[in-house]
């Protein structure tokens, strides 16, 4: 293994590194081979990654990780900004230090112009969240999310994290209860809902959220037809364990 870390194509190289780290703890093949993988510039994402799990394991790849972060006011496409949120977040895991994660999702945060790049702004709040309260200076980055369903959970999640004074959390659980409905990160929308714990929730919420849990109502509007209800099943056990905790509607009343 360690031979196949040292030569071949670069995915092999990496599974083989990666299967000397999980066998032995010798980070030293992996290291090499983020190390290269972030110079290329070709495999940045999955680089950055794989150097978050290695945690200060890879304070080696610092330099790295930061020269390979997209320039502020280039041209980026979906890509650069996905590696800076992969890169922010192995800087964070790496040195705990917070500065550079800071600047780098402060900037993916800030490309309010690219509508298609949806996504990109989830995974940037969920590793703003991750910040705790090092991550204040993101709170007029986030709050701006709560505009579109979709980045609505995992915004709330990470203000909630962050800076739960600036959340007005009924105004919060409704937001969320939209995307839940919506099919907008629904999972994670009622992770969120939980989150805010049971003073979040008016009456008409928790008439919404029985309505997810008890009621054949089909949520999910995409993916592989036969898995549909399915993932439907999941939402609708998911929620009925929120309204268990939050001890609301009649499914609380009687479990």
């Amino acid at each position: 293994m360690r031979r196949a870390a040292r030569s071949g194509p670069p995915e092999a190289r990496l599974a083989a590194a990666r299967a000397v780290w999980q066998l032995t703890e010798d980070a030293g093949p992996l290291l090499g081979v983020l190390a290269e993988q972030l110079t290329d510039g070709g495999r940045v994402r999955e680089a950055a990654t794989a150097a978050a799990g290695l945690g200060p394991r890879a304070a080696e790849l610092v330099p790295a990780l930061v020269a390979a972060a997209s320039t502020p006011g280039a041209s980026r496409v979906i890509p650069h900004l996905d590696a800076d949120v992969a890169i922010a977040e192995a800087l964070w895991r790496i040195t705990g230090r917070a500065e550079e994660a800071l600047r780098l999702l402060a900037g993916v945060l800030g490309e309010t112009g690219l509508s298609w790049i949806r996504w990109t702004f989830v995974r940037a709040a969920r590793v703003a969240a991750r910040l705790g309260d090092e991550g204040r200076p993101l709170v007029p980055e986030l709050e701006k999310l709560l505009t579109h369903p979709l980045h609505t959970p995992a915004a709330v999640l990470a203000l909630h994290t962050i800076a739960p004074g600036t959340l007005d959390v009924r105004a919060a659980a409704g937001l969320l209860l939209d995307s839940a409905e919506d099919d907008a990160d629904a999972a994670t929308a009622l992770e969120a809902l939980l989150a805010l714990g049971p003073d979040a929730l008016t009456e008409d919420h928790a008439r919404r959220l029985t309505a997810l849990a008890e009621r054949d109502l089909r949520v999910t509007a995409s993916g592989v037809e036969t898995t549909i209800a399915a993932t439907d099943d999941r939402l609708r056990e998911q929620a009925g364990q929120v309204l268990r905790a939050l001890g609301a509607g009649p499914t609380a009343a009687g479990a």
